[in-house]
């Protein structure tokens, strides 16, 4: 597994700046190496970084007129020259003026200034002045984050791995420690999606605001890294994560079944669901239409009757009526006809796709009998379930707003009818 990393050499002038890049290249698959967060005390710093330098795709050196002047970037600069075989691996990321930048420092000077003296021969990264400081982290971070995709030459790949870090105990740093070895030794490039780079929170819930914006950084580093969705062969795009199930319910929309995706999702134990050998170009068949078990307080449509949206619940039994209730509290929101399709634990790939294939036929007869547009859809189907189900609707019902639980109030004194919120991957 080669992780999609950069190492960040920063004095601690531009610290704060640094950071905000960090930020934004997690958000877009990139672990970024900063000395305050992966330097190990009493590690041998020398042989640390030249370790941590070896090991990251690309190295960015911030470079302004305090950084050119630092002991600290003397000696990263020096290291990573000298242990960085393709020099376009080193991405200077030019803060002011590169020419006065190059000219006043002996290495770089040595290095990268021009035989004739006018001009630097290292391509970076420039600083537009005219834009805002958020615009300029965000597109350092495009920068920093396209020439690592290249690097990695993810778009030519057939097997990539992509892993959501948002919640469990610690910072959001570093390599990850809880990826199968099934998976960690695969020679497949990794993208880790972080919300930030500041501590887990195992009930963290991104809504609203924050979470249109996390998506659609996703999706575009998607986009830019794995390239068109129209590929001549299949690959593998191999799920596994600690997160909310939003994030694992839309990657499967991302990689629906008109695509050649072959997905393949994990556990916490390493245990694989997958859907390679479906058919792409018709939904999936052979599911019961009339799965919806029987609950006194779930009313699903009379015969005949036209809606348009539907509340789905997709759980296992003690989640029923806690759903019914919040139901009943945002009755002016969320549509009171329902519809209860159980589930337990999964143990084989042969569940998993029979129960999406029930899904499937279910919406088709819920669309087909009552027109049915919209459906609210409330589950407590694991991380790794999710994508197989979201790679199987598209065609299938129109809109699918996903009703992601509010786990950070659960042990707060909160009203039954903010127990959830709506999330959804349009733009």
């Amino acid at each position: 597994m080669i992780y999609a990393s950069t190492f960040l050499s920063h004095s601690f002038s531009d610290k704060s700046l640094v950071k905000a890049v960090a930020n934004e290249l997690g958000r877009r698959g990139i672990i970024a190496w900063l000395d305050e967060n992966d330097l190990t005390p009493g590690l041998d710093l020398c042989n640390a970084l030249k370790e941590a330098i070896q090991r990251q795709a690309t190295i960015c050196i911030f470079l302004s007129e305090q950084a050119v002047k630092s002991e600290w970037i003397k000696d990263e600069l020096a290291i990573a020259l000298a242990n960085v075989e393709k020099s376009d691996r080193i991405i200077p990321v030019y803060l002011s003026e590169p020419l006065k930048l190059v000219k006043s420092h002996p290495l770089l000077k040595s290095r990268w200034l021009h035989a004739d003296g006018d001009r630097v021969t290292q391509l970076g990264i420039r600083l537009k002045p005219e834009t805002d400081t958020a615009t300029q982290v965000c597109e350092i971070a495009d920068e920093i984050a396209r020439g690592i995709y290249a690097e990695l030459t993810i778009a030519t790949q057939n097997d990539i791995i992509l892993y959501v870090d948002q919640r469990g105990n610690g910072r959001r740093c570093g390599e990850l420690l809880d990826i199968p070895a099934n998976v960690t030794k695969l020679d497949a490039p990794a993208l880790v999606f972080r919300p930030d780079i500041e501590e887990r929170r195992q009930d963290e819930v991104l809504y609203g605001d924050a979470w249109k914006k996390m998506w659609r950084d996703m999706e575009c580093a998607l986009g830019r890294s794995i390239g068109s969705m129209r590929w001549h062969d299949p690959k593998k795009i191999r799920i596994l994560g600690n997160a909310q199930l939003g994030f694992a319910f839309f990657l499967g929309r991302y990689f629906n079944r008109s695509t050649a995706a072959h997905l393949y999702c994990y556990n916490h134990r390493g245990d694989i669901f997958n859907n390679k050998d479906q058919d792409r170009h018709a939904p999936l068949e052979g599911g019961n239409a009339s799965c919806e078990a029987n609950h006194p307080e779930v009313i699903s449509a009379p015969s005949g009757h036209k809606l348009e949206a539907i509340s789905l619940l997709l759980v296992s039994a003690n989640y029923v009526q806690p759903i019914v209730d919040y139901l009943q509290a945002n009755a002016s929101t969320y549509p009171s006809n329902s519809y209860w399709v159980q589930h337990d634990l999964f143990s084989t790939n042969e569940q998993v796709m029979n129960y999406v294939a029930d899904i499937v036929a279910l919406l088709l007869r819920i669309k087909r009998e009552h027109g049915v547009r919209t459906v609210y859809l409330f589950t407590t189907l694991p991380f790794h379930v999710l994508p197989l189900l979201g790679a199987n609707l598209l065609h299938v019902m129109e809109n699918i707003v996903f009703m992601e639980y509010r786990r950070d109030l659960q042990s707060k004194d909160s009203g039954v009818g903010e127990m959830y919120v709506p999330l959804t991957d349009e733009k």
